[in-house]
């Protein structure tokens, strides 16, 4: 009786299910004999849906892309789209640009038809400022929801720069435990942390995930890669419109949203472009080195324009260099808008396996003066790929690079410092045997009588240098020159106080646009004596945005030399030896360095490094070298500092 109770109960069960594959399924044709279609059951599971994502916007991003991307997706219907962040600029504390950001991304996204999930990126969320906003707009920066029995857990990888904090990490964990009978888990997040070798609790996070089935989603790199961890699918979306050089598919730079479709089987994924659908395993893991020797094989050099008394001519050079192991080819054609002629503009060529091939092309205007509207850009339009059968659809790639005269001549580079003490070597450029530099070191103009530059010019007295490039045609580019002062190194300063070690400093609060209004600044937040330049270890609780510092002292110096000094900082810096204004990193800024050369005697003297916070990072990293030590650069706080009481 139970048995047949049993067999009853599993009978009706799949008459449910048969009933519900076929449901709204009608037809005049007789179905109990052959039929013309195949057995399989419609595809009308109840438990089945479909979402998708969207990635990085921004980042220097093109306009149009997003929209489009938007209105792609109204045509197919997810369920519902979910982001990978970075969906404006960001980058800064003015609430009303930052307003401003938001309402033009909420008119991009107006007119989605279904439910849209944010979640944050370093470009929504650059600082505090932009952190307490997007609480007030979203409520949360990291949540989690679940449907038809499938986990969503979204995080906020910027906590911390790059990090999620102990707090998410805790909440991850209660989530996971309230939820341990889904049938799948995804964890969506902004930054790719398993990219990242700092530690950032993102192994713990897959600590916690690991007897249960998931899949995580990325974005931020502007390169989309598929990778395969701990037996599981980690995805790095590539854009919706941010920056990119967009070579194809097979780089991962192209625009796409992400298609997933759930079943009682797992997730089935696929990659929509805007213009239509990759799969998954496009750019995959298993063929990085073949890939990264196509995206660092071509190179171009910088052509030139040089004038004579008949006309106008250039070249441009094309370098394939192949790092592989198998044969690339590479087919191409140059081609310009109006005037120029080209001796040959088509290229076809192979560049066997670790060996470079150089491509010179060139062309002429039969014009006496030069006209930059006859020079505009010129353009090429290639295909390369890997020259056996075995490989050419599978690592094909075409571009187009658009190579702009921006910089007609070309130039020789003067060698710095352009003061000495006693003596220096002055370098001009590559030499170039096409391109060879005539030179002079009296003042007059350089002709085809003059030295050729070879190697680099020993000079020990106050010299100006005059060069420029002559072809081998007689073609010649302009005349540059630069001058070379022998300078008195600034004499060491003879403290007659006592001193005592390190810097002191002083922090005052302000929203400094430049480091020149710190001294109209009275609020002082904090004094003392400092031993390094660590920003973060000055700061006050709460204020870690608007604050500028300024450190003084003096500094000691083992021996006499021409000294480079650098500054490194997030936001501007500035240093001053003596009183002298040696290194200038003013005005806004990220993480940017600046430079300058001073001649200093051996001993003591006068240093003043000032330092403006406004928001985001708060980055300090002064250091020095001495021209001909091969030491190289060394970090400011090797030296020894004191300040007088």
């Amino acid at each position: 009786m139970k048995f047949k109770h049993l067999l009853s109960l599993t009978m009706f069960f799949i008459v449910v299910l048969l009933y519900g594959q076929e449901y709204n399924f009608e037809t005049s044709i007789d179905t109990t004999g052959n039929v013309p279609w195949t057995k399989k059951a419609f595809y009308n599971d109840p438990m089945n849906f479909q979402f998708a994502l969207i990635s990085d916007r921004t980042g220097a991003h093109r306009e149009g892309i997003f929209g489009k991307g938007i209105s792609k997706l109204n045509m197919i219907m997810p369920e519902f789209v979910i982001s990978v962040g970075d969906m404006i600029e960001g980058g800064t504390s003015d609430l009303e640009q930052i307003d401003q950001e938001w309402t033009e991304f909420d008119s991009i996204l107006s007119p989605l038809e279904m439910r849209y999930f944010y979640v944050p990126g370093n470009h929504d969320i650059s600082n505090s400022t932009m952190g307490k906003v997007w609480k007030q707009k979203y409520g949360y920066d990291y949540y989690h929801f679940r449907y038809k029995d499938v986990l969503f857990i979204t995080l906020n990888t910027m906590d911390d720069f790059v990090e999620i904090g102990e707090e998410q990490v805790q909440y991850f964990e209660k989530i996971l435990k309230e939820h341990n009978d889904v049938r799948w888990t995804f964890v969506i997040m902004h930054h790719p942390l398993w990219h990242y070798k700092e530690l950032n609790r993102f192994d713990r996070i897959e600590e916690l995930l690991k007897d249960r089935k998931y899949t995580v989603f990325a974005g931020h790199r502007h390169r989309y890669l598929q990778e395969f961890r701990n037996e599981r699918n980690y995805m790095v979306l590539g854009t919706t419109g941010g920056g990119s050089k967009l070579r194809g598919p097979k780089m991962g730079e192209f625009d796409h949203v992400t298609w997933v479709t759930m079943d009682n089987q797992g997730p089935k994924i696929a990659n929509l472009t805007l213009d239509g659908i990759l799969e998954t395993d496009i750019a995959s893991k298993s063929n990085q080195d073949k890939i990264s020797a196509l995206s660092r094989a071509l190179s171009l050099k910088p052509f030139y324009v040089l004038k004579n008394e008949t006309g106008v001519k250039g070249s441009v050079w094309f370098t394939l260099k192949n790092s592989s192991n198998d044969t690339i080819f590479f087919n191409g054609r140059v081609w310009h808008h109006h005037e120029l002629n080209f001796d040959q503009s088509k290229i076809n060529t192979t560049v066997a396996p670790s060996e470079s091939k150089t491509i010179e092309l060139t062309w002429s205007l039969d014009k006496n003066t030069l006209s930059r509207d006859m020079i505009s850009e010129i353009e090429l339009d290639y295909t390369m790929g890997y020259a056996s059968l075995k490989n050419e659809l599978a690592f094909e790639i075409k571009g187009r690079q658009s190579i702009a005269m921006d910089t007609i001549y070309p130039t020789v580079s003067f060698s710095e410092p352009l003061q000495f003490i006693d003596s220096i070597s002055v370098t001009l450029g590559e030499t170039d045997e096409e391109l060879p530099i005539y030179y002079t070191a009296d003042g007059s103009v350089p002709d085809e009588g003059s030295s050729k530059y070879k190697s680099p010019i020993k000079i020990q007295n106050p010299t100006e240098i005059k060069a420029r490039i002559i072809d081998n045609n007689g073609y010649k580019s302009p005349v540059i020159g630069q001058s070379y002062d022998k300078v008195v190194p600034s004499k060491e300063i003879k403290l007659k106080s006592r001193k005592r070690k390190g810097l002191s400093y002083t922090m005052v609060a302000g929203h400094f646009k430049s480091l020149t209004e710190i001294p109209d600044n009275k609020e002082v937040l904090k004094s003392g004596i400092a031993h390094d330049f660590k920003i973060n270890d000055l700061i006050i609780p709460g204020k870690d945005d608007d604050f500028g510092v300024v450190y003084t002292g003096f500094v000691k110096l083992a021996k006499t030399g021409m000294y480079l000094f650098k500054s490194t900082s997030d936001d501007n810096s500035r240093i001053y030896i003596d009183e002298r204004l040696v290194v200038d990193n003013d005005k806004r800024h990220s993480n940017r360095t600046a430079e300058g050369y001073i001649a200093l005697e051996k001993g003591l003297h006068k240093i003043r490094i000032e330092f403006v916070e406004r928001s985001g990072e708060q980055y300090l990293n002064p250091s020095y070298t001495i021209l001909g030590d091969s030491k190289g650069f060394q970090t400011l706080e090797t030296l020894e500092f004191y300040h007088v009481p």
